[in-house]
Order: C-alpha cells, then structure tokens, then sequence
C-alpha cells in the first residue's frame, strides 16, 4: 500500500514540462468571404464621358500654360496640343462631320460645307468647335449676325477658345461694333498673349476706338 501511495505521489509531483499537456482547443476559423461580384464593363455613354472629362482637363492645363507663355515658338507647340483636344467631338460622326465641313470650307464650297456643319451642330450640340467653324462659315458668306450668334455658342462651350474670341473680333468689327471687338480681341490675348499678330490688332483698335494707346 505504501509502495503505491509513494507512486502516485510521484506522478502527482512531477514538473509540469514532464507531464502530457491538454490538448489545445482548435481555434476557431474566420468565416469565409462571400465571392467578389465582377464590376460590369463600363457604357459606352459612360466611357464618352469619362473621355471628356479626360480631355477637358488636358485642355484646361494646357490653356493655363498658354497664359503664361511668352515664348511664340513654346505657344506654337502648346496650341497644337490645345486643337488636339478641340477637334475631337467624343464621337467618329461628329469627327468625320467636321473634318469633311473643315475641307469643304477651305475649298470654298459653301454649299457642302454648311450642310455638313449644320449636321455637325444639330447632332453635337456641345462640341464648341462645330459652332466656331460655322461661324467662320457664316463670316465669309458674309452673315455676320448668324456668324455672332454661332461663335457665342461656341464661347458658352468653351470660353477660353481663343480662335473663338479672335473671331468674335473680327465679326463685330464688320458689324461696325468696334469697341466690343476690341473686348473680344483682349480676351483673345488674355487668353493667347503670344498669339501672332493679336497685340498689333488690339493697339491699332485701340487708337481708333479711344485715340490712345493700351
């Protein structure tokens, strides 16, 4: 009896690194994550848009830059870039409507041309450069009041549109509106102080609209 007592004190009194520990409890595991649901592919109304925002921010960097630009070599380049933004309509209707209207401008068929910009505003309203080039349209036929009303739709799109604004100028000045021109054509070098010719044209207009010098 003794002999076992003394056992089973000597197992009681065993370090606790010799005895055979518990077994430990199996944590528990994270619950599963549900699928992820693919994000459906983009409208093409939604990618126009984001392609638009894209350009008028391209746009509005560039146009801050040709503020600020002296240089007339350095301007050149930035208003290349600039009329890579603005002869894009978000559209390869609207594309095509103003590369075929520009070329039928530049070989002075009015007919052809006004067609195809008339088609051009009617279907994209709000490309600013479909309404500058109908104006530029209207101006040399000579319908100076249609001409305003075009180049000021196109400003409302874009009014930083410095070919716009020039424009303009040149419209109120066959309107016989010279001081409003002379507006428009500081705007213009506001916008484009290094356009050619510009500051020649606003000193001139100026000596004739208040006999002195800006």
């Amino acid at each position: 009896m003794r002999i076992v007592t003394a056992l089973a004190t000597l197992v009681i009194a065993l370090p606790a690194w010799a005895q055979t520990p518990a077994p430990l409890p199996t944590p528990p595991q994270p619950p599963t994550a549900a699928p992820q649901a693919e994000t459906p592919p983009k409208s093409r109304a939604e990618r126009a848009e984001e392609a638009a925002l894209d350009r008028r921010e391209k746009t509005d960097t560039l146009l801050d830059r040709l503020a600020l630009t002296r240089d007339a070599r350095e301007a050149k380049l930035v208003e290349t870039m600039i009329w890579k933004q603005w002869i894009e309509s978000g559209s390869p209707t609207g594309d095509l409507l103003l590369e075929y209207g520009a070329t039928a401008l530049n070989e002075r068929d009015p007919e052809k041309a006004s067609a195809l910009l008339d088609a051009l505003v009617e279907t994209s309203p709000d490309f600013a450069e479909g309404w500058n080039k109908r104006a530029t349209l209207n101006y040399y036929a000579g319908r100076y009041e249609q001409a305003l009303i075009d180049v000021n739709k196109a400003l409302a799109i874009e009014p930083r549109h410095f070919a716009a604004l020039s424009g303009r100028g040149l419209v109120l000045e066959a309107l016989n509106r010279k001081a409003e021109a002379l507006e428009s054509y500081r705007l213009a070098l506001a916008v484009y102080p290094a356009m050619a010719g510009l500051r020649d044209k606003v000193k001139e207009l100026t000596l004739e609209v208040q006999g002195q010098p800006i």
